[in-house]
């Protein structure tokens, strides 16, 4: 199983998950693979599990038109936030799994100490 599609709505992360199987099981997969991304790419940046965790035709879509596809664009998502803020850290708040889709809602915080989508660093922590 891996990760096919994700998005953001301002707070919200949106991850769909496609996989084949929709038994209880699966759902409790689906659920350790996005808190795994969250725990230790996002997290602890490492970006080696993102070959494992997503799938080649993942795509995110911002509004904005901005979008992250394959491994390698979650790769440089993450490699970019983690530039900005070295401290970023996703804390899953809650996370809410049905068929094959699992929805979480995050909490997000780092210490902007780089350049950030053009805003010079701040110092401070945000969250």
């Amino acid at each position: 199983m891996k990760i096919r599609a994700f998005g953001l709505i301002t707070l919200f992360t949106v991850c769909l998950l496609g996989c084949s199987m929709m038994r209880a099981q699966t759902l409790s997969a689906n659920k350790a693979v996005v808190l795994r991304s969250e725990a230790e790419l996002w997290s602890k940046g490492n970006l080696t599990v993102a070959d494992e965790l997503y799938s080649p035709d993942f795509v995110c879509h911002f509004v904005g038109g901005i979008e992250w596809t394959g491994p390698n664009g979650i790769k440089s998502a993450v490699l970019s936030h983690r530039t900005s803020f070295p401290d970023w850290h996703e804390k899953v708040e809650d996370i809410i799994a049905e068929g094959d889709r699992v929805v979480i809602r995050i909490t997000s915080t780092g210490t902007q100490l780089g350049d950030f989508a053009g805003i010079a660093p701040t110092g401070k922590n945000r969250s």
